[in-house]
């Protein structure tokens, strides 16, 4: 597949992208971790399953999830905005941490996404890092704030919100 075919295929096809083009640091068997391959475990793929059923159903993508820890919801999310920031222009995505130092956590996974674009595609679509945030030439952006933090959305209308721990934050 020469490089127009490969960028297409990840701009029409996610799970294409995610295969291809996106890591995220996972722990092994032996206890090291490792930059692996973004493949939907079965929990993700429900949600993904849902997502597409929307789109194709030309209906907005809206959905809450309460579920237990440790699905990967977050780290979905952060699949589906950045594959969205790098195809699509002006795009706002904003993840709202309930602590400062998970919302520290939170963003180094989109900044690991960034770091590790493979080289057909890199030059076209790698983003500037700036403090917790990546923001592309086509003016997208993928910020991570905390709740309760004076800059934390204001000034912009998000097109994604990702808000975690709900149930934690402050009254």
């Amino acid at each position: 597949m020469n490089k127009v075919a490969f960028w297409n295929r990840c701009r029409k096809d996610r799970r294409f992208f995610w295969e291809k083009c996106v890591r995220i640091r996972s722990q092994l068997e032996d206890g090291s971790f490792a930059a692996i391959p973004f493949i939907p475990n079965p929990e993700q793929n429900i949600v993904v399953n849902w997502l597409e059923d929307q789109e194709a159903a030309g209906q907005p993508v809206r959905f809450i999830i309460l579920k237990a820890r440790q699905l990967g919801m977050t780290t979905l999310a952060m699949a589906l905005w950045f594959h969205m920031c790098i195809f699509r222009d002006l795009v706002r995505c904003q993840v709202i941490g309930h602590r400062k130092e998970d919302t520290r956590k939170i963003s180094q996974i989109p900044i690991l996404m960034n770091e590790e674009l493979p080289r057909p595609i890199r030059s076209r679509c790698k983003a500037k890092n700036v403090g917790m945030g990546l923001f592309w030439k086509n003016r997208s952006w993928l910020e991570c704030t905390t709740q309760g933090a004076e800059e934390g959305g204001r000034g912009d209308a998000p097109t994604a919100v990702h808000a975690t721990e709900l149930s934690s934050w402050d009254a």
